[in-house]
């Protein structure tokens, strides 16, 4: 149960990076089910040029989200993506995002509510301590006061996020506790038996980078500077600088917010040329600089993982989570089966 506990909360601190994450390939090969009747709810969001920012969107008992906002936050959720996204498909790309902000506003909604009719609270000393772990989750380098004081959110916001994440956790905690059966030998077992073949663990590292992007249309002049800056960087990491810290001063790619951290990646995953470098690295070592069609990078290995077979416990802890996971989608599809909920168009 304690892996619920700042599921809500850290997020709002986190950041994603230039390439998901990769598990061992388990959750790759076997997808994860998706409950049904979560699933099955999916509130329409009408086009863009249909609705004036004060239009309500959603609304669950006296909760209401406004287009405006929905808006705002899909834009914020889309950007660390858009230099990804082919020009032509940004404004479906938004409305998906919008899809995501509306159904999360709903869920999130009724959770509230449930809370409050349970009048579960948070103590000053369970926020002291969620801030605590939050800290440890943060790259090196970085800290809770500082991202909270720099946050485009504004701090008020910041701090309500995180003490509304702890709510919600706490129902889920106290409510998912007699829910979720354990996950026993015999499961883990029959889990093995059914997907042996899907049991081998390829060969990964976890890296972490420094890119320096490079503009398509750039010409030879500003790539060539843009090069000598990258070198300078290395210069300074060879010399002892913290790379995290340079990171997250210096790189244009996404994952600079968590200091360059790209988590495992695996053979064939990256680029060509970045592929090569990461997996002839040797541990902690600066390596040379690394042309892609992306830029320069500057890159850092700091675990490594042999090929082999995926253990246990590992096995154990992903069929917890999916037991978690679908407990609280059918939680949550009770709760919205009896809430006031009103989307327009439907």
């Amino acid at each position: 149960m304690q892996k619920l506990i700042l599921a809500m909360s850290l997020p709002v601190f986190l950041a994603f990076g230039c390439t998901r994450q990769e598990s061992h390939g388990l959750t790759d090969d076997v997808p994860e089910p998706a409950s049904e009747a979560v699933e099955s709810f999916r509130p329409l969001v009408p086009r863009q040029d249909q609705l004036a920012d004060d239009s309500v969107v959603a609304r669950v008992g006296e909760r209401e989200l406004l287009y405006g906002s929905a808006m705002m936050e899909a834009d914020a959720r889309l950007a660390p993506y858009l230099q990804d996204i082919p020009p032509g498909q940004i404004d479906m790309a938004r409305q998906h995002m919008l899809q995501t902000v509306l159904e999360q506003f709903i869920k999130r909604a009724v959770l509230l509510d449930e809370a409050a009719r349970l009048e579960i609270a948070i103590t000053t000393e369970e926020e002291a301590e969620a801030y605590r772990k939050i800290q440890e989750s943060l790259p090196p380098g970085r800290t809770v006061e500082e991202i909270i004081q720099s946050s485009s959110m504004g701090e008020e916001r910041m701090r309500e996020e995180v003490r509304v994440g702890l709510v919600i956790d706490k129902l889920l905690a106290r409510e998912m506790s007699n829910r979720v059966a354990v996950v026993d030998e015999a499961a883990v077992e029959a889990f093995i038996e059914e997907h042996r073949e899907q049991m081998s663990m390829p060969e990964m590292v976890r890296a972490r980078h420094i890119l320096l992007g490079i503009d398509e249309t750039a010409d030879d002049a500003a790539r060539e500077q843009r090069r000598q800056e990258a070198e300078a960087l290395r210069r300074k990491l060879l010399e002892g600088a913290d790379f995290a810290e340079t990171a997250m001063a210096h790189s244009t790619c996404p994952s600079a917010q968590r200091g360059g951290d790209l988590g495992f990646v695996r053979r064939g995953q990256m680029v060509a040329e970045f592929d090569e470098a990461v997996f002839s690295q040797e541990l902690d070592e600066t390596g040379p600089l690394v042309k892609t069609q992306y830029g320069y990078h500057i890159i850092q290995v700091y675990e490594k993982r042999e090929a082999g077979f995926i253990p246990r416990e590992e096995i154990r802890e992903m069929l917890e989570g999916r037991g978690m996971q679908e407990g609280i989608d059918d939680y949550i599809q009770e709760l919205m089966e009896s809430a006031e909920i009103f989307v327009p168009g439907q």
